[in-house]
């Protein structure tokens, strides 16, 4: 008989905390997500760095893609390169510069693209952080992303 009435009284409790004139609104918008992938080797070798007079080339191919709902777009806003050497190299290049190295301004759900325009050479190994800044349709902050390469 105790646990009956505890369960009437919780079951009041609830009806009366709900009003039954109160409208609830939509749910918040949801922001479409998109998925923007980079790529990079880790490492690029040079073929034969003891040789006399050589040095290290190293000419990575990085890859983007863009996946997302249809109608997403990734907008370029900038690209730099930060070498660890002595001292350590760091710029940040204009937005001209980014679409040549793409070779375009930007990407659309679904596409895919690859970059090898941008050589290095050093005499001794160097590790390779290039960064990409860029925007989605309908954001209003800029992202950036980041691949690194080991160049010996």
């Amino acid at each position: 008989m105790g646990l009956a009435r505890s369960t009437h009284f919780v079951s009041l409790a609830l009806l009366a905390g709900c009003d039954a004139k109160k409208i609830i609104g939509p749910p918040p918008p949801l922001h479409p997500v998109a998925d923007v992938v980079f790529t990079a080797p880790a490492a690029i070798h040079a073929s034969n760095p003891s040789a006399p007079g050589s040095s290290f080339t190293c000419q990575p191919t990085i890859g983007v893609s863009v996946a997302g709902p249809v109608g997403m777009r990734l907008t370029w806003t900038a690209m730099g390169v930060h070498i660890v050497d002595t001292p350590p190299y760091d710029e940040t290049f204009d937005l001209a510069f980014v679409q040549r190295f793409w070779a375009g301004d930007g990407l659309t759900t679904g596409e895919a693209a690859s970059s090898n325009s941008m050589a290095f050479g050093t005499s001794k190994p160097w590790l390779i952080t290039m960064r990409f800044s860029y925007r989605l349709t309908g954001e209003a902050v800029v992202r950036t992303d980041s691949v690194r390469i080991l160049c010996d």
